[in-house]
């Protein structure tokens, strides 16, 4: 799992990250098959729905949007459609109530998610805080999920490797490090 820094602030940053994951040449595994998904919103009319959701709750200001990408092992037999299957179950256990775009990047060696989520929750308007443990709690999910599924996990987390979602690299996978997506 790496959080991708952006301007997250931006509805603009937004609407630009949604259409890069997106892209029907990085998420079409043929002319019927798209793997982009959302948990709680259509991937479609997300950027909408987005908005929408912070004005019902009068939360248009601060962060707007975080995005993250999970990436899986080159050497791993998984499909685009298995990969945004795990994709989906991470989002639901990760992001509880918010909504999320799920999108499958199949045009890498390595196969990769990348998550938009929207930072107001849709039931009771809370924004979504997160803190210097949450990659940490993210990458707990992420194995779990992984190991149920028959996937390889990276080894534990050594000490003081992450000081900051965002500041550095997030050193979970050697993808993200050599600065792949």
């Amino acid at each position: 799992i790496k959080y991708s820094n952006q301007k997250d602030h931006l509805p603009s940053v937004m609407k630009a990250v949604m259409a890069y994951c997106m892209q029907p040449q990085k998420t079409h595994t043929n002319e019927r098959a798209w793997t982009v998904s959302g948990v709680g919103c259509n991937p479609k009319t997300a950027y909408q729905e987005f908005m929408a959701n912070k004005s019902v709750w009068q939360k248009n200001d601060g962060l707007c949007f975080r995005h993250y990408v999970q990436s899986f092992s080159p050497d791993e037999e998984i499909t685009p459609e298995k990969a945004l299957e795990i994709g989906l179950e991470f989002a639901n256990r990760a992001w509880k109530g918010y909504g999320v775009i799920v999108a499958t990047h199949i045009d890498r060696e390595h196969i990769h998610n990348h998550f938009i989520i929207d930072t107001v929750n849709i039931d009771n308007g809370k924004k979504l805080h997160e803190d210097r443990k949450n990659i940490e709690r993210l990458r707990k999910i992420n194995d779990e999920i992984c190991l149920k599924h028959g996937l390889s996990v990276l080894s534990p987390f050594e000490n003081g490797l992450i000081k900051s979602i965002g500041i550095e690299p997030c050193k979970l996978c050697t993808y993200c490090w050599n600065g792949k997506e």
